[in-house]
């Protein structure tokens, strides 16, 4: 089974390739540098991880959609699964995701509310 992480940057890169007419373009558009996308088609970087809420905007989606299959209700499982996985990265890049968790489950609260 693929894991979440994997399932988030296959989502990531087919949204670039759906919404820009270059990696270029979305780089510069979300004020990356150079070859940041290109590292994540290559899996030579998760830094897209730490940065779905900033992105996710530039690709027509909200943050907390990266982290929700269609047809799965189990939202909170997949946060806390997802939050598990993060003990093997650096504490930045945690803390980072951290960050980006949190604002992720506050867009999707906010969005949800009845």
């Amino acid at each position: 089974m693929e894991n979440d992480a994997e399932r988030i940057r296959e989502k990531v890169l087919r949204l670039i390739d759906l919404k820009y007419e270059s990696d270029v373009a979305f780089e510069q558009a979300a004020n990356l540098a150079p070859k940041t996308v290109s590292n994540w088609r290559r899996g030579r970087s998760t830094s897209y991880m730490k940065q779905l809420a900033k992105i996710a905007p530039l690709l027509g989606i909200h943050a907390a959609d990266f982290l929700l299959d269609a047809g799965s209700d189990d939202y909170g499982q997949k946060l806390l699964h997802l939050w598990r996985r993060t003990e093997v990265l650096p504490p930045e890049e945690r803390a980072a995701l951290t960050e980006t968790l949190s604002e992720v489950i506050r867009l999707y609260l906010s969005s949800h509310k009845e």
